[in-house]
């Protein structure tokens, strides 16, 4: 999957250039707004390799410390009427308060979600070259 994931990328970053080109070309032509028509069509381009990206599962100790529900509940209990938006201003600041040994408990945590999240990936990397390595041996069948 990965080199698929760099290949598609390479693509993209190549034809990205040249979908502008044309884009521009077009509304100039045609009399149209050239910002619309980039955001338009050329936005699922930008968001397809940002959701393809290297670091993809990795987690480190201060994303742990923000996903601790324990965290949540207690700001939550103290602040009831804040948004989401406030209690993450609030976890800031406990956060840089914490001591070596709590965040040592954050830092082991986020070594267990990276190690979960990266076997869910391999899964899926190993189902995706299934899939591909079927989808070959279909087409050299029928050619």
């Amino acid at each position: 999957m990965s080199r698929c994931n760099n290949l598609v990328g390479c693509i993209l970053k190549n034809v990205t250039p040249i979908l502008e080109n044309i884009i521009e070309r077009i509304a100039e032509d045609h009399n149209l707004d050239v910002k619309l028509l980039r955001k338009k069509y050329l936005n699922e381009l930008k968001t397809y390799r940002k959701k393809n990206s290297k670091r993809k599962g990795i987690i480190n100790a201060y994303a742990a410390f923000l996903g601790d529900k324990s965290v949540e509940d207690k700001l939550r209990k103290d602040n009831p009427d804040a948004s989401f938006g406030d209690l993450s201003k609030l976890k800031g600041p406990l956060w840089k308060n914490l001591n070596n040994t709590e965040k040592e408990k954050y830092k082991q945590k986020a070594k267990e979600l990276t190690q979960e999240n990266l076997d869910k990936l391999k899964k899926i990397s190993e189902n995706e070259k299934k899939d591909i390595n079927s989808i070959n041996n279909d087409t050299t069948t029928i050619i």
